[in-house]
């Protein structure tokens, strides 16, 4: 993947994003984390990551299963559309995806940084 180039009015636009789904109800297909970190990232570059993946399924273990079909994991996902993640020592940005691995489901979930605020290193983070 070339270098990924943000629109001029990229954080008005993922504000609103925000906004939208801040009162949305969660609906797998439509309104879930994969669903969120993919219109983030489409209100940033202007490209839907999803666009052939959205509204295919109504469940989570239809969205495991249409990753797995083409993908090994959710950052295979992430890292095929948009390159690799950056080093351990990055410190996370406004606007950047993230995956946060579950203590209980011991999985990956999508989010997207919203802070504005500077991130500080997690010495005890794996």
């Amino acid at each position: 993947m070339g270098k990924i180039i943000k629109r001029n009015d990229w954080r008005e636009r993922l504000a609103i994003t925000f906004m939208i789904y801040r009162s949305a109800e969660f609906i797998w297909g439509k309104t879930d984390c994969w669903c969120f970190a993919s219109d983030c990232i489409r209100s940033q570059i202007g490209i839907d990551v999803m666009k052939n993946i959205r509204e295919n399924y109504s469940s989570e273990k239809e969205a495991m299963d249409i990753l797995k079909k083409d993908y090994e994991s959710s950052e295979s996902f992430w890292t095929n559309n948009l390159g690799e993640p950056k080093g351990k020592d990055y410190l996370p940005k406004f606007g950047d995806i993230c995956l946060v691995k579950m203590p209980t489901v011991k999985m990956l979930i999508n989010g997207v940084v919203s802070s504005l605020a500077p991130a500080k290193a997690n010495d005890s983070a794996e």
